[in-house]
């Protein structure tokens, strides 16, 4: 692997939904085994460019690639057979499968010799080991999103998306998640995170690249965006 290999690359990208435009004339790129953090204002197109990264849209042009490969073309689960892991804003566990199942379901691939002790590991990992029998619905809100962070993690992917996967959690369960990203990125994971909360995303990222209105604004090292005027005045809509 060479350092600062883009892993994912997107060229001139842009999404049109009706007289919207989500993303306009794209081009970024996510560095292998870096976290990087994707900020941006309410609308900026960032759960959208998750959306196309993964497949669940597909672009009006441009192209999306990984490690070189195009992928615009493909659908979802081709996407992920290539190791592409993804969360969703909305909590998306399935009801009728309880903690273990969930995060079992998750496994894309056959490759996997031990399925029960891969998911016991994850699950410990994550905290969960004791609700491992619940019903979904039986667990704390929080204890689900991490629930689906062990689902994208359990098939040892090159790259994750995190949409808002924080959203909801306390200081300390904040602090918790991001020991876990790291210590999954040490293992080889590229994460890409999606987050309103700046402070913790500065904390975890070693990237931060921000949109406006569709569009890449900035790209930089968290302390760089953080001194952006520009970036601050953009972002808490002063």
């Amino acid at each position: 692997m060479h350092q600062d290999e883009a892993l994912l690359s997107i060229h001139g990208v842009n999404k049109r939904f009706g007289g919207v435009q989500a993303v306009k004339d794209l081009d970024l790129e996510i560095t292998r085994g870096k976290i990087t953090g994707l900020i941006g204002p309410n609308g900026a197109g960032k759960t959208t460019l998750f959306n196309l990264i993964n497949g669940i849209t597909s672009p009006d042009s441009g192209r999306i690639e990984v490690l070189g490969d195009r992928i615009d073309s493909l659908r979802p689960h081709q996407i992920a057979q290539r190791g592409i892991a993804r969360t969703f804003q909305t909590m998306n566990a399935f009801p009728r499968l309880n903690v273990f199942e969930n995060v079992r379901s998750g496994i894309i691939t056959k490759s996997l010799k031990d399925e029960v002790k891969e998911v016991a590991n994850i699950l410990d990992m994550l905290g969960l080991s004791k609700l491992q029998n619940k019903d979904i619905g039986e667990i704390p809100p929080v204890a689900r999103r991490l629930v689906e962070v062990g689902r994208a993690l359990i098939s040892n992917p090159i790259l994750v998306l995190f949409d808002e996967i924080m959203a909801g959690f306390n200081e300390q369960e904040v602090s918790n998640l991001i020991k876990i990203i790291r210590a999954a990125n040490k293992n080889g994971i590229t994460f890409c995170i999606i987050g309103h909360t700046m402070r913790a995303i500065m904390d975890v990222s070693e990237i931060v690249i921000v949109m406006r209105n569709g569009s890449r604004f900035a790209i930089g090292p968290p302390d760089e965006i953080q001194r952006n005027k520009e970036v601050q005045r953009i972002y808490l809509g002063e």
